[in-house]
């Protein structure tokens, strides 16, 4: 909300090994040479200075934790994209 535009999509998908949710909205985007650096905690965006630059750091750490990975997953029309892939079936610890 603070960071996109809206209307902003999710798109949730398996194909059997891999559960992948795609969160979409019609913002900016994230500049090319930011697009790790989102993942890193406390960075925030040279466009806005509000929040504390951890959402998308946890939401990577839960994926790491789960086995999956999280990435900017943005293309020329739909810049502003992240994509979170973690396995369809969590093995117990």
């Amino acid at each position: 909300m603070r960071h996109g535009a809206p209307p902003v999509e999710v798109d949730v998908r398996t194909d059997g090994t891999l559960a992948t949710v795609t969160v979409t909205d019609h913002g900016a985007g994230v500049a090319e040479g930011d697009r790790e650096r989102v993942f890193t905690p406390f960075f925030r965006s040279r466009k806005t200075n509000v929040g504390a630059g951890l959402g998308l750091t946890l939401v990577r750490q839960i994926a790491l934790q789960h086995g999956g990975d999280v990435a900017w997953a943005g293309t020329s029309e739909r810049p502003s994209s992240i994509r979170a892939t973690i396995p369809a079936v969590l093995r117990a610890r």
